[in-house]
């Protein structure tokens, strides 16, 4: 698996470009198996082993120098002077006091390869070179990279020859390293320490196959963090599957920064409080795409954006937020949690797969805590919150190199209602530990007050979904507008596209019923065409997070936290269907916007031509509120409960 940043290539397909994916040549199947299953929880027939690959660790030959002696030719090398190093690893140790001075180290080794080998397809590959490197062999330059990740490059045709062959790697130490006026370095090599000698830091290794593909199903979901809805991608993820049609799947660009609104993910106009939000979905749409087994996961300049470069630090030594993310979420060796929903019934129990990724060569044995915390990590895995959880779980696993596999663990939400952050810590592989973290809660399940089983609800427009849920509740129900009595009926309007044409002429009769004191909600409203009672039009904008106005204190929002708003149950997470607008909106209370203030989604609107006002909410309740289903979120439930009081007082 690939991850960093790559250079995209985008040709059409017989003269046809396909709709929303972008063509890109890379190396693809490292063997014949090119039609094999990609989809999550299985791995293709080429992925999972190193059989057809050189893994180039061990022994190695070192020698300083200045970058210009040309050690890649027998010439240039005789003039150097050579000594066995062992890489992975730093050429000499940092301590030692020539570290600082060397400008640039070659590293050279042989290897051995059959003629099925030297004559099919290669891609070289490495995990990470401190301050990049330059690669040749047999003499021929390959490939080279800043440090920005891991690198492969695919072989050209005749590198490559039957037995022995020299791969030599030119790297550049701290003193050689470009630098600004200043003397700081221009590329991410850790925080300015030029003392850092020439150092490989992962495997090198060479794939081969004798059959392959350079054609990838790539997509680019460059805005997965300006669409509101923020679990579109990982929806997504098994159409791309299915549209590859055996072909390797590549994502080369996502966590681009669009222009948005500050505050589309924290309800506010705080930096960090966003930077946090974007990072939570950098690190959850990263390791969905990993539990899918995609062949390339590529951030968007994941150096640059991440401002790596400058050498600044946030907290726990990372520069920013999606730094501290990339180093959990990107990391080979990583337990993910199979988790998007949020809202759980207080005490429940849950159980969540944890995704078990080894993307190394080596096995491994991993001690992994789930850890239950009031306070979020932040992605720092020395959190002070991760040493003082609510309730932890833990576990051993042994995993085989370059695998993935899932199993099953239960865990329990607290009896007391409130914000909580699960987070599966992985510890066990040498560095930091890395996190899977996700925000939770705790939901005391939904009452239903004993005053609205006085009165009737009178459904337009409702389905199964609505005849299920009112009398489940002990509430009654009525479907005619005749004889409506404020203060006996409420008029829930269920399913706004479903209007019809008899109904919509009896607008009188709710403008009437309205002016009297009565009570109209309609609810989740993905279209609105019915002017005469309500001069509003419905727009387009959707959002799994949704916040309220300031200083509004609705009913409808009794007993819901802020946080409760952001992100229901089940993919892709959305709360608000739509947007409010039209010329009743001047006159609205408005309640609750997404995005950015100007886009309303729950309001107090003025009917026409009489007083009174209809409570528009466009929370996407009515999906929610079967307790029988997966999706039941009870956040959702008690937000259509409090949709349907007769009045402020009640």
């Amino acid at each position: 698996m690939l991850y960093g940043r790559g250079q995209n290539r985008a040709p059409s397909i017989g003269g046809r470009r396909l709709p929303g994916v972008v063509c890109i040549t890379m190396i693809a199947a490292l063997s014949g198996a090119v039609g094999a299953s990609n989809t999550p929880g299985s791995l293709p027939d080429w992925e999972g082993r190193r059989a057809n690959s050189i893994l180039l660790n061990g022994d190695w030959e070192f020698s300083p120098g200045d970058g210009g002696e040309r050690a890649e030719t027998s010439e240039g090398a005789s003039r150097l002077r050579w000594q066995v190093v062992a890489l992975p690893g730093s050429v000499v140790k940092y301590s030692d006091p020539a570290a600082a001075q060397i400008r640039f180290g070659w590293v050279r080794r042989t290897f051995t390869i059959s003629a099925a080998q030297a004559g099919g397809l290669a891609v070289l590959h490495w995990d990470q070179i401190t301050f990049g490197a330059v690669a040749y062999i047999n003499g021929r330059k390959v490939g080279e990279n800043a440090p920005t990740g891991p690198y492969q490059v695919m072989l050209p045709p005749g590198t490559l020859r039957a037995g022995a062959n020299a791969v030599v790697l030119r790297i550049a130490g701290g003193a050689g390293a470009p630098k600004s006026k200043s003397g700081h370095l221009l590329i991410p090599a850790g925080f300015h320490d030029t003392r850092q000698p020439p150092a490989v830091q992962g495997d090198v290794w060479i794939d081969f196959a004798d059959t392959g593909t350079a054609e990838n199903y790539d997509v680019h979901t460059c805005g997965n963090t300006t669409d509101p809805v923020e679990g579109e991608l990982i929806a997504g993820i098994p159409n791309w599957l299915r549209e590859a049609k055996g072909r390797p799947v590549t994502n080369s660009e996502y966590m681009n920064t669009f222009a948005r609104p500050l505050g589309q993910w924290a309800g506010k106009e705080d930096k960090e409080a966003d930077a946090l939000a974007c990072a939570q979905l950098g690190m959850e749409h990263t390791e969905a795409m990993r539990r899918a087994h995609l062949d390339a996961v590529l951030p968007y300049m994941y150096a640059g954006w991440t401002k790596t470069r400058t050498g600044q630090v946030w907290k726990g030594g990372f520069a920013r937020p999606v730094s501290a993310c990339w180093h959990s979420a990107l990391s080979p060796i990583l337990t993910s949690l199979d988790l998007f929903d949020p809202s759980y019934l207080t005490g429940q129990e849950v159980r969540t797969d944890l995704c078990l990724i080894n993307d190394s060569w080596h096995d491994a044995a991993m001690h992994v805590d789930l850890l239950l915390t009031e306070e979020c990590p932040e992605f720092i895995p020395e959190a002070e919150c991760l040493g003082r959880p609510v309730a932890r779980w833990s576990y051993d696993f042994a995993l085989k190199a370059d695998t993935l596999t899932r199993t099953p663990v239960t865990w329990r939400l607290p009896e007391r209602e409130g914000n909580y952050w699960l987070t599966a810590r992985t510890t066990g592989s040498a560095g930091r530990a890395v996190l899977s973290q996700r925000f939770v809660r705790a939901v005391r399940p939904p009452e239903v007050p004993a005053t609205l089983r006085n009165h009737c609800f009178v459904i337009l427009s409702g389905d199964a979904a609505a005849d299920a849920w009112f009398p489940s509740r002990g509430l009654q129900t009525g479907h005619s507008l005749d004889g409506l009595t404020p203060g006996k009926h409420v008029v829930v309007i269920w399913n706004a596209a479903h209007l019809t044409a008899d109904v919509k002429r009896r607008a009188d009769v709710l403008r009437g019923f309205v002016a009297a004191g009565g009570r109209v909600v309609v609810v989740a409203a993905r279209s609105w065409d019915w002017t005469e009672l309500c001069d509003l039009k419905v727009g387009n904008t959707r959002g799994s997070r949704v916040f309220p106005y300031q200083g509004t204190s609705h009913p409808m929002l009794a007993g819901i936290r802020p946080e409760w708003l952001t992100r229901w149950n089940g993919l892709p997470g959305t709360v608000a269907v739509g947007s409010l607008d039209g010329p009743a909106l001047a006159a609205a209370e408005r309640i609750l916007w997404v995005r950015e203030p100007k886009t309303c989604v729950a309001a107090e609107v003025p009917i026409v031509g009489a007083k009174g006002t209809i409570l528009f909410s466009q929370l996407d309740v009515q999906r929610y509120v079967d307790r029988s289903k997966p999706g039941y979120d009870p956040v959702a439930e008690r937000v259509l409960i409090n949709l349907l009081h007769l009045n402020r007082e009640e």
